[in-house]
């Protein structure tokens, strides 16, 4: 896999709320991707670095997080991602 598909990024981002739902006072961002990694079996082009030498994975989560937080289902604020009760609803629904 060379990329991330939606599919995958679907799997990801839904993850990422149950994870969120277990820690409903919120995680800090690197510690909620941490448990995501260990979470997932990731691919070589997830496990692969950036040219910046950031890891590929945890900076497509970051962005993958946007439309969550612009549709009201993640709150982020002084590096702590949070799942509103929109985004409790969005999992039970989807």
């Amino acid at each position: 896999m060379s990329r991330i598909d939606t599919a995958r990024r679907a799997e990801i981002l839904q993850k990422l709320l149950l994870l969120l739902r277990q820690h409903q006072e919120g995680l800090r961002a690197g510690d909620a991707i941490q448990r995501l990694r260990e979470q997932l079996v990731l691919t070589d082009f997830e496990k692969a670095k950036v040219p910046s030498g950031h890891p590929r994975f945890d900076i497509n989560v970051r962005y993958m997080t946007i439309p969550l937080v612009k549709a009201g289902w993640l709150t982020k604020e002084r590096r702590q991602w949070k799942i509103t009760e929109e985004g409790l609803k969005a999992l039970e629904t989807y």
